[in-house]
Protein backbone atom coordinates (compact mmCIF):
# COMPACT_ATOMS: atom_id res chain seq x y z
CA UNK A 1 0.00 0.00 0.00
CA UNK A 2 1.22 3.51 -0.86
CA UNK A 3 -1.11 5.26 1.59
CA UNK A 4 -0.95 5.71 5.35
CA UNK A 5 -3.66 4.66 7.80
CA UNK A 6 -5.07 8.16 7.49
CA UNK A 7 -5.33 7.93 3.71
CA UNK A 8 -2.35 10.16 2.89
CA UNK A 9 -0.09 9.10 0.04
CA UNK A 10 3.44 7.98 0.86
CA UNK A 11 5.23 9.43 -2.19
CA UNK A 12 8.24 7.10 -2.02
CA UNK A 13 6.09 3.97 -1.88
CA UNK A 14 3.83 5.35 -4.62
CA UNK A 15 6.77 6.00 -6.95
CA UNK A 16 8.06 2.48 -6.28
CA UNK A 17 4.70 1.12 -7.44
CA UNK A 18 4.82 3.18 -10.64
CA UNK A 19 8.41 2.14 -11.29
CA UNK A 20 7.33 -1.50 -11.35
CA UNK A 21 4.28 -0.93 -13.55
CA UNK A 22 4.63 0.92 -16.89
CA UNK A 23 1.42 2.60 -18.02
CA UNK A 24 -0.20 4.64 -20.77
CA UNK A 25 -1.77 8.07 -20.28
CA UNK A 26 -3.36 10.91 -22.21
CA UNK A 27 -1.21 14.02 -21.93
CA UNK A 28 -2.30 17.65 -22.43
CA UNK A 29 0.56 20.14 -22.16
CA UNK A 30 1.17 23.81 -22.92
CA UNK A 31 4.45 25.71 -23.08
CA UNK A 32 4.18 29.47 -22.56
CA UNK A 33 7.27 31.30 -23.84
CA UNK A 34 6.84 35.05 -24.27
CA UNK A 35 4.62 35.73 -27.30
CA UNK A 36 4.62 32.08 -28.43
CA UNK A 37 2.62 29.25 -26.92
CA UNK A 38 2.83 25.62 -27.93
CA UNK A 39 0.48 22.79 -27.10
CA UNK A 40 0.99 19.06 -27.10
CA UNK A 41 -1.83 16.53 -27.00
CA UNK A 42 -0.62 12.96 -26.78
CA UNK A 43 -1.16 9.37 -25.84
CA UNK A 44 2.09 8.21 -24.25
CA UNK A 45 3.63 5.14 -22.63
CA UNK A 46 5.57 5.94 -19.47
CA UNK A 47 7.97 4.15 -17.11
CA UNK A 48 8.86 1.38 -19.55
CA UNK A 49 12.35 0.70 -20.94
CA UNK A 50 11.43 2.99 -23.87
CA UNK A 51 9.05 5.95 -23.56
CA UNK A 52 6.84 6.14 -26.64
CA UNK A 53 3.66 7.76 -27.92
CA UNK A 54 1.69 9.63 -30.54
CA UNK A 55 1.89 13.42 -30.18
CA UNK A 56 0.03 16.29 -31.80
CA UNK A 57 2.01 19.52 -31.48
CA UNK A 58 0.86 23.01 -32.45
CA UNK A 59 2.03 26.57 -31.84
CA UNK A 60 0.23 29.91 -31.59
CA UNK A 61 1.53 33.48 -31.55
CA UNK A 62 0.24 36.39 -29.49
CA UNK A 63 -3.42 36.95 -30.34
CA UNK A 64 -4.07 33.28 -31.02
CA UNK A 65 -2.76 33.14 -34.60
CA UNK A 66 -1.73 29.61 -35.55
CA UNK A 67 1.95 29.26 -36.43
CA UNK A 68 2.15 25.51 -36.96
CA UNK A 69 0.07 22.38 -36.53
CA UNK A 70 -3.59 22.92 -35.81
CA UNK A 71 -4.78 19.42 -36.65
CA UNK A 72 -5.76 16.66 -34.26
CA UNK A 73 -3.71 14.24 -36.39
CA UNK A 74 -0.44 13.25 -34.73
CA UNK A 75 2.63 14.90 -36.24
CA UNK A 76 5.16 13.10 -34.02
CA UNK A 77 5.31 9.37 -33.36
CA UNK A 78 7.83 7.70 -31.06
CA UNK A 79 7.74 3.92 -31.48
CA UNK A 80 8.48 1.17 -29.00
CA UNK A 81 12.09 0.90 -30.19
CA UNK A 82 12.66 4.60 -29.55
CA UNK A 83 12.61 5.75 -33.19
CA UNK A 84 11.11 9.23 -33.59
CA UNK A 85 9.09 10.09 -36.71
CA UNK A 86 8.02 13.63 -37.59
CA UNK A 87 5.38 14.46 -40.18
CA UNK A 88 6.75 16.67 -42.95
CA UNK A 89 3.92 17.74 -45.22
CA UNK A 90 2.13 14.57 -46.26
CA UNK A 91 5.05 12.27 -45.50
CA UNK A 92 7.10 11.18 -42.50
CA UNK A 93 10.80 11.35 -41.75
CA UNK A 94 12.86 9.95 -38.93
CA UNK A 95 14.37 12.46 -36.54
CA UNK A 96 17.62 12.30 -34.56
CA UNK A 97 15.94 14.23 -31.75
CA UNK A 98 14.84 11.95 -28.97
CA UNK A 99 13.15 12.56 -25.62
CA UNK A 100 9.89 13.79 -27.10
CA UNK A 101 8.35 11.93 -24.16
CA UNK A 102 10.03 13.03 -20.93
CA UNK A 103 10.77 10.86 -17.90
CA UNK A 104 8.24 12.37 -15.50
CA UNK A 105 8.83 9.58 -12.99
CA UNK A 106 12.47 10.67 -12.87
CA UNK A 107 11.44 14.28 -12.24
CA UNK A 108 9.35 13.20 -9.25
CA UNK A 109 12.29 11.24 -7.85
CA UNK A 110 14.53 14.30 -8.31
CA UNK A 111 12.08 16.32 -6.23
CA UNK A 112 11.95 13.70 -3.50
CA UNK A 113 15.74 13.72 -3.37
CA UNK A 114 15.57 17.37 -2.25
CA UNK A 115 14.38 16.18 1.14
CA UNK A 116 11.45 17.06 3.41
CA UNK A 117 11.13 20.61 2.04
CA UNK A 118 9.86 19.23 -1.28
CA UNK A 119 6.93 17.41 0.33
CA UNK A 120 4.13 19.96 0.17
CA UNK A 121 1.46 17.40 1.07
CA UNK A 122 -1.91 16.12 -0.02
CA UNK A 123 -4.08 18.07 -2.50
CA UNK A 124 -7.12 17.41 -4.67
CA UNK A 125 -6.50 17.19 -8.43
CA UNK A 126 -9.96 17.40 -9.98
CA UNK A 127 -11.29 14.70 -7.69
CA UNK A 128 -8.12 12.60 -7.51
CA UNK A 129 -6.18 12.61 -4.22
CA UNK A 130 -2.59 13.60 -5.04
CA UNK A 131 0.65 14.30 -3.25
CA UNK A 132 2.23 17.64 -4.21
CA UNK A 133 6.00 17.77 -4.64
CA UNK A 134 7.69 21.15 -5.10
CA UNK A 135 11.21 22.51 -5.27
CA UNK A 136 14.11 23.92 -7.27
CA UNK A 137 15.86 21.30 -9.39
CA UNK A 138 19.38 21.65 -10.79
CA UNK A 139 19.56 21.53 -14.57
CA UNK A 140 22.14 18.70 -14.47
CA UNK A 141 19.46 16.42 -13.05
CA UNK A 142 17.49 16.99 -16.24
CA UNK A 143 20.10 15.38 -18.50
CA UNK A 144 18.92 11.74 -18.24
CA UNK A 145 15.25 12.80 -18.14
CA UNK A 146 14.99 15.12 -21.17
CA UNK A 147 18.36 15.23 -22.91
CA UNK A 148 17.39 17.61 -25.74
CA UNK A 149 15.78 20.11 -23.39
CA UNK A 150 18.80 19.82 -21.14
CA UNK A 151 21.10 20.77 -24.03
CA UNK A 152 18.98 23.85 -24.79
CA UNK A 153 18.85 25.07 -21.20
CA UNK A 154 22.51 24.30 -20.59
CA UNK A 155 23.56 26.26 -23.69
CA UNK A 156 21.59 29.27 -22.36
CA UNK A 157 23.34 29.16 -19.00
CA UNK A 158 20.33 27.92 -17.04
CA UNK A 159 21.43 26.38 -13.74
CA UNK A 160 18.09 25.41 -12.21
CA UNK A 161 14.31 25.58 -12.59
CA UNK A 162 11.27 25.54 -10.36
CA UNK A 163 9.17 22.38 -10.50
CA UNK A 164 5.81 21.39 -9.05
CA UNK A 165 4.50 17.88 -9.60
CA UNK A 166 1.46 15.99 -8.34
CA UNK A 167 1.38 12.18 -8.15
CA UNK A 168 -1.46 9.81 -7.30
CA UNK A 169 -1.47 6.78 -4.99
CA UNK A 170 -0.03 4.62 -7.80
CA UNK A 171 2.86 7.04 -8.28
CA UNK A 172 1.59 8.26 -11.65
CA UNK A 173 2.08 11.92 -12.53
CA UNK A 174 -1.28 13.72 -12.65
CA UNK A 175 -0.07 17.32 -12.98
CA UNK A 176 3.28 18.89 -13.92
CA UNK A 177 4.35 22.55 -13.78
CA UNK A 178 7.89 23.74 -14.58
CA UNK A 179 9.03 27.37 -14.60
CA UNK A 180 12.34 28.35 -16.21
CA UNK A 181 14.08 31.70 -16.73
CA UNK A 182 15.65 31.42 -20.18
CA UNK A 183 17.71 34.51 -20.87
CA UNK A 184 15.15 36.81 -19.29
CA UNK A 185 12.18 35.04 -20.93
CA UNK A 186 9.95 33.21 -18.49
CA UNK A 187 9.03 29.78 -19.84
CA UNK A 188 6.32 27.74 -18.21
CA UNK A 189 5.65 24.11 -19.09
CA UNK A 190 2.53 22.69 -17.53
CA UNK A 191 0.08 19.93 -18.17
CA UNK A 192 -2.08 17.08 -16.98
CA UNK A 193 -2.26 13.31 -17.38
CA UNK A 194 -5.46 11.28 -17.40
CA UNK A 195 -7.15 8.10 -18.71
CA UNK A 196 -4.47 5.81 -17.33
CA UNK A 197 -4.26 2.27 -18.69
CA UNK A 198 -1.90 -0.52 -19.72
CA UNK A 199 1.00 0.18 -22.08
CA UNK A 200 -0.11 0.41 -25.72
CA UNK A 201 1.66 -0.70 -28.89
CA UNK A 202 3.03 2.20 -30.95
CA UNK A 203 3.82 1.25 -34.54
CA UNK A 204 5.68 3.39 -37.12
CA UNK A 205 3.39 5.79 -39.03
CA UNK A 206 2.34 4.97 -42.60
Amino acid sequence: MATTAGGAIDPEKALALAEATPYAATQDFTIEAGPLNSRTKARVNLNGPVRSGRLTESMTAAGGDMVGGGSDTPNVVVTGDGTTYIRSGSSWRTSPLGDRVADYHGYAKALLALGPSARTGMEDCDGTPCFHLSGTVGVEQMKPLEAEQYKILKSKGVESFRLDQWIDAQGRTVRFDRKTDLGGVQIRTRGTFRDFGPVERIDPPR
